[in-house]
């Protein structure tokens, strides 16, 4: 998988980079490169389909690692590692702060024997790191760091809750993930972390709708731009959402496109996906997805994403063997919704009149806690874990939360800071296995555009919206996968419609005192119904096997759990998928010792 690492200290070229990128290697057509100089060793793997940015450089005294991409960044033919330490020696290691694009590069400089660790403004851009008695060891990913196959208990209880690690943790103790706009700078055995960057408040200015949806579109169709390479071709994952089509929209006319669409075999998102592309006259392909997808891809998806994300949750790995298939530059679409304001819905009337504990709590109980309740987890969870799990997925959302301005700036910081940034970083992580993966949105113009708008045109996504239409009419005319309904058209039509679909999704099941339930065509799966059926085996395999949870979990409890579910007298979907995630995680570690165990880590700390 691409990535880089590193081992900084006085005794890093003895110590060797070969277990931390054998961590990253998915397979054996990846291509290695090192570097290493006084105090400090990088190295860089990557995917060798060529068009590839990241990479290690050096000049003189200062070494370069990078892993991601910056758009717009001098001349593209040339490797990123060296055009970055161009811009260090033409403005100083300080140029390095709020790069554009997804990135994480580490700068070693011999001279002042300092590191300066640096990612772009949303943390996509991913890299963990490790203080080991006077060496920073740095990877992509986090298992590569690992000493042992134990648990981090806060990260434990923030998975089994909100399904996620919070606080910048991993399931691996010791192990941290950099924390958005990242500045850090260590010396001497110590890190010291500034930000370089804050969401702005919500702005309340008033500005025409007209050039607020022109605005927007324009700074988007700029970034679409910078992500392409003539070089590749170009997948887009399509979707009936709101990005995908925009993409597909603003990229059409630039580059030929594959598009692809998965779901259930009735899903909207096949449908609707099927029509947009072709009105975009773009080659599609179809990718059904089955009641065993989450047994299909299940391993694949946790080892890429070390455990941090429930399994359900892989869906997207169906298309990897079609992406994999030819050389491509894939677009993701994700968060766009998010920049222009999807989540502010979630801010209820009713909470701009709660004090802000309230809120917050209310907020953290609609949207965030997917999971195990409180009182759950205290049963759930063995007590010498519970003692440092209980309490803290709310604690890491409050200080988060309480950083916001107002309940609409507090919204966007812990959408931002906690569920997009490690949702989007996973599928870009899944994506980027079979693929050179870039995302448009997260460039550094669309998101002070889209931040920058007022509240009145970020709630209800409505310059969002006025820009598709005006600006992609066809597209808008094709209905969206969350409502059914197309975001243009005749007035009189786009009623009747709204009105059936009421009907169908709240009329009807009130009528008839909830036994009427119509078929969820806006979901991709049918993943509580699946669980009872193609990955049953599955779950109860991983679920069923104490030796991976027994000293973290109380398993009569889990098979109570997995039993009602089974029975259909509850819909635990989300607790069990994150159990099972758990439980396969812990039988991968246990499976083989963690790179650094092998001696790196050990090596660092004795000076042998």
């Amino acid at each position: 998988m691409p990535g880089i690492a590193g081992v900084i200290g006085r005794r890093a070229e003895d110590l060797g980079l070969t277990p931390l990128l054998a961590a990253h290697r998915l397979g054996p057509t990846e291509v290695e490169s090192t570097i290493a100089a006084g105090g400090a060793a990088f190295g860089h793997l990557s995917l060798g389909i060529g068009g590839e940015d990241g990479g290690v450089a050096r000049r003189g005294s200062q070494m370069l690692a990078v892993a991601g991409y910056v758009p717009g960044l001098g001349d593209a033919r040339r490797p990123l590692a060296e055009r970055l330490l161009d811009q260090v020696g033409e403005r100083g290691p300080e140029s390095l702060a709020d790069l554009n694009g997804i990135v994480a590069a580490c700068l070693w400089d011999e001279r002042s024997a300092t590191a300066i660790l640096v990612n772009d403004r949303l943390g996509l851009g991913r890299l963990h790191y490790r203080l080991d008695r006077g060496h920073l060891l740095l990877a992509s990913r986090a298992r590569a760091l690992a000493e042992s196959t134990e648990v981090d208990p806060r990260a434990l209880g923030q998975l089994l809750q909100v399904g996620y690690p919070l606080e910048d943790r991993t399931l691996f103790p010791g192990v941290r993930l950099l924390p958005p706009a990242s500045f850090a700078t260590w010396h001497a055995g110590q890190l010291l972390v500034k930000r370089t960057w804050e969401p702005p408040p919500p702005s309340t200015t008033d500005v025409d709708p007209l050039e607020a949806a022109d605005s927007l579109g324009a700074a988007i169709a700029r970034s679409v731009e910078r992500a392409l390479d003539r070089r590749l071709g170009v997948a887009l994952p399509l979707s009936g959402g709101l990005d995908s089509r925009t993409l597909l929209g603003l990229a059409r006319e630039r580059t030929p496109l594959t598009t692809l669409s998965y779901g259930h075999r009735h899903s909207w998102d096949l449908k609707f996906g099927r029509r947009l592309a072709r009105l975009a006259g773009s080659r599609h392909e179809e990718v059904p997805l089955g009641p065993d997808y989450m047994a299909r891809f299940g391993q694949r998806g946790v080892h890429l994403t070390d455990g941090e994300t429930p399994l359900h949750a892989f869906h997207i790995l169906c298309l990897n063997p079609r992406l994999a298939s030819r050389p491509s530059l894939i677009l993701s679409g994700f968060l766009g919704d998010a920049l222009t304001g999807a989540h502010l819905a979630w801010v209820h009337p009713q909470d701009l009149e709660l004090d802000r504990a309230a809120a917050a709590r209310a907020l953290y109980e609609r949207h965030y806690r997917t999971g195990f309740t409180d009182a759950e987890l205290g049963r759930l969870l063995r007590r010498p874990l519970l003692r440092e799990a209980e309490g803290a997925a709310y604690e890491a959302f409050l200080a988060v939360y309480e950083r916001g301005d107002g309940p609409y700036g507090s919204a966007d910081r812990v959408d931002l800071e906690l569920r997009q940034r490690r949702f989007i970083a996973y599928q870009l992580t899944t994506l980027g296995a079979a693929g050179l993966a870039r995302a448009p949105f997260a460039d550094r113009e669309v998101v002070d555009v889209a931040l920058a708008l007022p509240l009145s045109q970020r709630r209800g996504q409505a310059a969002y919206l006025r820009f598709i239409v005006r600006a992609l009419p066809d597209l808008a005319r094709v209905p969206r996968t969350a409502t059914g309904l197309a975001l243009a058209g005749p007035p009189p039509l786009l009623a009747l419609h709204r009105w059936l679909e009421w009907c169908r999704w709240r009329g009807l099941p009130r009528l008839t005192r909830g036994y009427f339930r119509p078929h969820d065509y806006r979901q991709f799966a049918h993943i509580a119904d699946w669980i009872r059926q193609g990955a049953r085996g599955f779950f109860a395999d991983l679920i069923e096997d104490r030796e991976l949870l027994d000293d973290l979990l109380d398993t009569e409890q889990v098979a109570d759990l997995f039993k009602g579910h089974l029975e259909g007298k509850i819909d635990a979907h989300g607790r069990l998928s994150a159990i099972a995630t758990l439980a396969l995680w812990r039988r991968q570690m246990l499976a083989g010792r963690p790179a650094s165990s092998t001696g790196l880590a050990a090596r660092a700390g004795t000076g042998e």
